[in-house]
């Protein structure tokens, strides 16, 4: 049997990790759980018991643990426990960022008046969530998107579109390499 951290975390009452604890049969468990006690708290699973041999993954959802934290692992199955401790390292917590796109096919989705239209409409939507909400961050697919929203807008709205774009240091980041 193994315990090991996966790199999944869930925000339910704090930082939660997700744990896998893979349990592995040599007869059919006809009773049984699985049990993860940390730092005093005891977590248990049921085990499903439906095959006559083979490996079931259990997953635990435990709040954060510090490096080196030891885990007391119990399995009861069967009438029979087994029961061992384990030193547990928690994974990487990665920062995820979702960058909102929209794949450009003229003419294949539609005439190419009525794509640059629903792009254009696009490009409206994203300023305005990026008026809502400064951190909001889109990526448009190709000049020809921008070059058909500036064509198609008023002054005022061309303004904010560059307005924008000049304000996203991530995009105009001035090259400071000297050769």
């Amino acid at each position: 049997m193994t315990v090991k951290p996966t790199v999944f975390y869930k925000q339910e009452d704090g930082i939660k990790e997700v744990v896998d604890a893979l349990v592995e049969y040599r007869e059919r468990a006809r009773d049984g759980s699985l049990a993860i006690t940390i730092d005093g708290k005891r977590y248990t699973q049921p085990l499903r018991g439906d095959q006559d041999f083979g490996q079931e993954n259990c997953q635990f959802v435990l709040p954060a643990f510090a490096k080196g934290t030891l885990a007391d692992v119990s399995l009861t199955m069967n009438g029979r426990r087994h029961h061992f401790r384990q030193e547990i390292e928690p994974q990487k917590k990665w920062t995820i960022y979702v960058v909102p796109h929209v794949h450009l096919d003229i003419g294949y989705t539609d005439f190419q008046a009525k794509v640059a239209a629903i792009q254009s409409r696009i490009i409206d939507e994203a300023l305005d969530l990026i008026a809502k909400h400064p951190d909001f961050r889109f990526s448009v697919d190709g000049m020809w998107c921008l070059d058909q929203f500036l064509k198609s807008r008023t002054a005022s709205d061309r303004q904010r579109a560059w307005m924008r774009l000049k304000e996203s240091s991530y995009l105009f980041q001035p090259n400071t390499a000297t050769n």
